[in-house]
């Protein structure tokens, strides 16, 4: 597939780093939280492995990740041994997100943690 675009407004974009998408701004970058985080939320985790949100936390916690791990899940109290948060916004500030949950909340989910928690 073939995209057209002038090359000075994508070089301009580029070099800004800032994309707008609809009515929300996404920065793309490169950067020490995304490389070495010091906290992740799993949104969507689960107590079931077989499920994408249990199968992240799994592996996160098989991986020994030495820093603060949350976990969101409305329906539960404790995942995986670690308290659960029933919705982003009782978060506190995260650096890095993994998300196995349905399409429709994802647009909430990433306007929630990337305006509101610093992720």
């Amino acid at each position: 597939m073939k995209v057209n675009a002038e090359p000075t407004v994508l070089s301009r974009m580029a070099k800004n780093g800032n994309f707008q998408i609809s009515h929300f701004n996404f920065k793309f970058m490169i950067s020490e939280k995304l490389l070495n985080p010091q906290s992740i939320v799993v949104v969507g985790a689960s107590n079931d492995v077989q499920k994408p949100g249990g199968k992240l936390l799994k592996n996160l916690l098989d991986s020994q990740f030495k820093g603060q791990i949350y976990v969101v899940n409305p329906k539960e109290a404790e995942i995986q041994g670690i308290k659960c948060h029933t919705k982003v916004e009782d978060l506190p500030q995260v650096d890095c997100a993994l998300m196995g949950i349905a399409s429709k909340y994802c647009l909430h989910t990433v306007d929630v943690l990337a305006n509101e928690k610093g992720c």
